[in-house]
């Protein structure tokens, strides 16, 4: 506690033994904070968390989700004592309500960040005043809502477009960035439509179905995209209306440019027809997830060729170097072993290609998750059954070691191959083959080409050899 009034950063996130008793005892030495975590305290009383933000004006960084302690006294005491506060966490604060939160947007203006996951704040009358402070906010760029359940399209127009029903050219731009809007199910195309045009500057949108099903449909994604051309990462998850169409217009959009990252797991109406198109004018495409929609080979073959674009392009301008593709596709019943072989032949390929370019190429190693490779190649996530086998030929690949690869692809086609037949044809197809091609199961030496055929025995002459 001696050192308190030198402490300025102090991050107690998950602490279970922390008691009110010790927030208090906190408080008298600690008066020089200028970010602060207590996400997952057990702080139940109010009172001590209150002594201790009153006690620290300089505090620009605060997280208190999950405590029960954060009422609406604390938020104003934080509202009239914290006026430099520029994050602010407030997921999952059970008995904040929107008195509270009204008070800390309105006498806290230097907010760039806030996150109220899974909060109840928007059930009161307050809901109205709340989108219009929010949207008072200049250096509001972070804004998360997520599973904020309460939000509906007349809420967040407020926010977007303010009271009056300006014109489309007298809208005032926000500076927002960074917009999470997932496990909301009352949200429809409106909110769509009154987000075109007041984001030019979104980077980062999250629009995540819930369970109940959100109504986003391919007409409010095709009214959206055309207005936030600097957007790298997208999230679509669980939107289950959703078909090619929407894709289709991403990709003809001005997004198609900038993005980065594009999450379409449990798009069930999803298939290669949009899916193909993403990769053909996303040039810039580092990390596509799939799994869960009717994703198929064609998907798998056409990835390569984006990578095989990006290498291309590296040669004529080596500013900048070019990077692979990271592809998840778990369960995915319309990919086969052929749209895995595919992509295993081509990340040979492209490994062999880049490496030998490069005068400084150094042995990589595999990093797990890391779409960001030392070499331009695909790095997928497939079933569990094949897994394994494909992290072991990208491993490879990193390696250098290149016949390594090659003999794990021809192996693994081969295998395919034999099981298809078998499953088709039973076994006598796969050793028609093998015998045609010389080569030679077990036990089976002696009946090749006819050499070594044992000699029949005609059971239909009389025997002479008699037993008495």
């Amino acid at each position: 506690m001696s050192a308190g009034p030198f402490l300025r950063h102090l991050n107690l996130r998950g602490c279970a033994q922390l008691r009110s008793g010790d927030l208090s005892r906190l408080a008298t030495r600690a008066t020089n904070l200028i970010s602060l975590s207590l996400e997952g305290c057990p702080i139940k009383d109010g009172s001590s968390l209150s002594s201790l933000l009153s006690r620290n004006p300089d505090l620009k960084n605060l997280d208190v989700s999950g405590l029960e302690g954060m009422t609406d006294e604390v938020a104003l005491d934080v509202a009239e004592n914290c006026p430099d506060l520029e994050v602010l966490d407030l997921g999952w604060c059970s008995r904040l309500t929107g008195v509270g939160l009204l008070d800390i947007v309105s006498f806290c203006p230097r907010i760039r960040r806030l996150r109220l996951c899974e909060n109840t704040i928007f059930k009161g009358p307050q809901n109205r005043d709340i989108m219009l402070a929010l949207r008072d906010l200049e250096n509001l760029q972070d804004l998360v809502l997520n599973g904020c359940r309460h939000i509906t399209d007349e809420m967040l127009r407020f926010y977007l477009r303010g009271i009056t029903s300006e014109p489309e050219a007298e809208l005032r731009p926000l500076p927002i960035r960074y917009l999470s809007l997932s496990r909301i199910p009352n949200l429809t195309d409106a909110t769509l439509r009154d987000l075109a045009g007041v984001a030019p500057h979104l980077e980062r949108l999250e629009l995540a179905g819930s369970t109940n099903g959100t109504a986003f449909t391919n007409a409010g994604f095709a009214a959206l995209f055309p207005h936030i051309p600097n957007v790298t990462h997208l999230d679509l998850e669980d939107n289950h209306i959703i078909t090619d169409t929407t894709l289709h217009a991403l990709a003809h959009s001005p997004a198609a440019k900038s993005l980065i990252h594009l999450q379409l797991s449990y798009c069930l109406e999803i298939t290669d027809s949009g899916l193909v198109k993403i990769l053909q004018r996303c040039t810039h495409l580092r990390n596509l997830e799939v799994d869960n929609t009717q994703a198929g080979d064609g998907m798998l073959m056409e990835a390569p060729r984006l990578v095989a674009r990006r290498v291309s392009a590296q040669d004529s301008s080596a500013t900048h170097r070019p990077v692979g593709l990271r592809i998840a596709a778990y369960d995915c019943g319309s990919i086969t072993w052929v749209g895995i072989s595919e992509v295993l032949a081509q990340n040979l390929t492209l490994a062999r290609v880049y490496n030998a370019s490069r005068r400084d190429s150094v042995s990589s190693l595999f990093e797990r998750d890391q779409h960001s490779l030392s070499s331009p190649i695909i790095q997928l996530k497939c079933t569990f059954e094949w897994q394994k086998l494909v992290d072991a030929h990208t491993r490879r690949c990193l390696r250098g070691e290149y016949a390594a690869a090659e003999q794990i692809g021809l192996g693994f086609s081969r295998w395919m191959m034999e099981e298809t037949e078998e499953s088709v044809w039973g076994g006598h197809a796969r050793r028609r083959r093998r015998r045609a091609l010389g080569i030679v199961d077990p036990g089976d030496d002696a009946f090749i080409m006819g050499v070594g055929r044992r000699r029949l025995r005609a059971f239909s002459a009389p025997s002479n050899c008699l037993v008495m």
